[in-house]
Formats: structure tokens, sequence, C-alpha cells
């Protein structure tokens, strides 16, 4: 199953904390800053949790944080300072920056860092 916040409006999703996207099947999240603003408390604080066949679609506003251990699970912590909203994307997960997204370089030297594992660059 695929769901994308970024396309749809769920105004009446408000004030969560969790998605757990694991279930039969593989299953894709994809979430933008605001999206997080607008669906948790004043905290602007998600989680997401699911299993190994499941994907996260992280937007570019976010930048990775490493990974923490909270309540004895692993999350990659997203961090965007524009919305001061955090997201938490259990390691088990495949993550993805925003697929839609292009990466230019400049014309001087450019860097590509990655953390919490499951990286890839094809």
């Amino acid at each position: 199953m695929d769901i994308d916040f970024t396309e749809n409006n769920y105004a009446s999703i408000q004030n969560i904390e969790t998605f757990d996207i694991d279930g039969s099947g593989a299953n894709t999240l994809k979430l933008e800053a605001s999206d997080v603003v607008s669906m948790t408390d004043s905290d602007n604080t998600l989680y997401i949790d699911g299993g190994t066949d499941d994907t996260m679609n992280v937007s570019t506003e976010y930048s990775s944080q490493g990974t923490e251990t909270v309540n004895g699970v692993d999350y990659t912590h997203y961090f965007d300072s524009t919305t001061s909203s955090h997201l938490y994307v259990n390691s088990d997960i495949t993550i993805e920056v925003d697929p839609d997204q292009n990466i230019t370089g400049s014309s001087s030297d450019d860097t590509i860092t990655t953390s919490g594992g499951h990286d890839t660059i094809d």
C-alpha cells in the first residue's frame, strides 16, 4: 500500500505520535515536514514503525541527525529546522530521500553524506 500525504489532504489526522506501516506486504509512506507539523501535537515529532519490506520516502527538507535508540528501538532521526519538526524512522524500514528530487552538484567539489544504514546510490 502506498500512502502519500504530500498529494492528499488528511486534515482529520491530528495529534498523533506514531504511524505503524508494518503489515501484510510492502508499504510505502511519503511525508513532508508540513505534513508532520499538521498531524502531530506541539512537539512536532512523529515516529514511523514498520518492517524490512516497508519504505519511507523522506523529503529533502529533512536532514539526518543519525541513529537514536528510543524504548529499545533503533530509529534514524531526521530534523527540519524550518518547521522544527522531528521524524524518527525505524531502522528496519528502507529509507529513500524523496525519489522525485534530483541532486545537482556545483562547479566545485561536492559531497553526499549518508547514514542510518540501507544507503544506496544508483
